[in-house]
Parts: C-alpha cells; structure tokens; sequence
C-alpha cells in the first residue's frame, strides 16, 4: 500500500512493515581513538552515523521499481518517526548498498518473496 509514512524525494513509497522501521546510530571515533598500553580505551567521539532500515514483507514488481527509481547519488528522505508520530524525520541520504531476497516465479509469470523473505533498504 501507498502511503505517506514514508517518503523519497517527496514522493509516497510503500508503506514498511509495521516493525519495518530501524534507527541504528554509530559513534565515529577520532583518528587516534584506541587502547593503551594499559588497556584503557582513549579517544574522541567526532561524529554519529545514522542508519535507518526500511523492511517490507510484500512488494510488486511496480513498488520496488517506484523506490528503485529514487535512490539516486544523493536523495531526500522523510518518514514518520516510529518513536514518537506526530513527527517526521527528514534528511538528504546517499546510495547505500542493497541486496534483495530471491524472488519465487508463479507459473503465470508474476513473483513474490518466499514465505519469511523481506526487502530491507539501509539509508
């Protein structure tokens, strides 16, 4: 199903999962982050990666080619935060990597995931 839940590039994608929303944040350390000699670990938090992963249990055909579309070299993206939603969360992201469950052909030529699959996209 369309939605405004989340969006690309100002345009309504598919609404995830309803679990289907992870905000992952990763402390980037300083060049000289590590341990002493001692054991003790020094360094400097520099700065925060922030991943978010979007998983969708059941797409078509047509609904992966409408977010494929949009993942460009750099891209806008805004989603309602799962945490509190009243809000929404915007951002400009790049390309990530991507990797997508083997798809099971119907004898009428139309696919599906597997039972368990999921498409998960990582921004």
């Amino acid at each position: 199903m369309i939605s405004d839940v989340l969006k690309l590039n100002g345009k309504n994608m598919p609404t995830p999962d309803e679990s289907g929303i992870v905000m992952n944040y990763e402390p980037l350390w300083s060049s000289n982050a590590g341990r002493t000699a001692s054991g003790l670990f020094v360094g400097d938090i520099v700065a925060e990666k922030k991943t978010v992963t979007f998983t969708f249990s059941s797409l078509s055909n047509e609904e992966i080619s409408m977010i494929e579309n949009e993942l460009n070299t750099f891209y806008e993206v805004d989603f309602v935060n799962p945490l509190n939603p009243k809000e929404r969360i915007q951002f400009t992201a790049y390309r990530p990597p991507r990797s997508f469950p083997l798809r099971k052909i119907k004898k009428d030529g139309t696919s599906r995931f597997g039972v368990g699959d999921a498409l998960e996209y990582e921004i």
